[in-house]
């Protein structure tokens, strides 16, 4: 199976190398300090990896935010092979599904049989990815999947949560004609003319796959700012906030 990972993050340097670890172990195995391999990339499987940074339209009320730490560590990974693509986008602020079309652009001439949607403050494990790729294989009818995260707020140091937030992640790309685009945040249309909310799918249960998504928390050191941000921008441009 190939499966493609289109990552979107910006100003997520406290999370990125997180992000990418468990992504980067199966699709590259790991080394030690001294060059030598103590795992092996995963078996039968074949990932390829796309990493978009763009600021989107109505973020921050039009704040200029500095992703310079993001883009030295997503380089870092591309000139490593961890992830095969980076797309910086600096001179214009694009809606939020502009910069899935980036990424998709990049990988639909790749033969993926997924797309895997990741964002910047989205952290799994690698034993919970090969067991929801398990559980995908034997529940290929539907069109795509959601991903109920463990979805953490307020300040950090209180460990605080819901599961509430369970949204479209994983998506086969040979469905209703194959995928045409990205149009609306997560959401793609296919070639047949149906979109990702009309057509089938299903929930990955709790005890297969349970991430860390970290949108709505934050730290002492960085404050509520950016949380207020994105509040404030979801609103703004999908009329509710998640």
């Amino acid at each position: 199976m190939r499966i493609g990972i289109l990552l979107v993050a910006y100003q997520c340097e406290q999370y990125i190398n997180s992000v990418l670890a468990p992504w980067s172990i199966l699709k590259c195995g790991l080394t030690d300090d001294l060059g030598i391999q103590v795992q092996k990339p995963a078996e039968n499987l074949e990932i390829v990896i796309v990493a978009v940074s763009a600021q989107f339209k109505g973020f921050g009320d039009d704040k200029v935010y500095d992703n310079e730490n993001t883009s030295v560590i997503l380089n870092a990974h591309k000139r490593s092979g961890a992830i095969d693509e980076y797309i910086e986008i600096k001179d214009k602020q694009i809606w939020d599904f502009e910069s899935r079309v980036a990424g998709w652009n990049y990988l639909k001439n790749k033969g993926c049989d997924l797309i895997w949607q990741l964002d910047g403050d989205e952290i799994y494990r690698e034993r919970e990815i090969l067991k929801a790729i398990a559980w995908i294989k034997e529940n290929r009818w539907v069109d795509y999947y959601r991903v109920r995260f463990k979805n953490f707020i307020g300040n950090r140091k209180d460990n605080s949560y819901v599961d509430t937030f369970c949204p479209t992640r994983i998506i086969w790309t040979n469905k209703n004609g194959g995928i045409k685009n990205f149009y609306w945040d997560n959401d793609v249309e296919y070639m047949n003319g149906s979109k990702t909310p009309d057509v089938s799918h299903s929930i990955i249960p709790k005890p297969v796959l349970f991430p860390n998504h970290h949108s709505w928390d934050y730290s002492e050191i960085d404050g509520p700012q950016r949380v207020i941000d994105k509040i404030q921008f979801q609103k703004k441009t999908l009329g509710v906030c998640s």
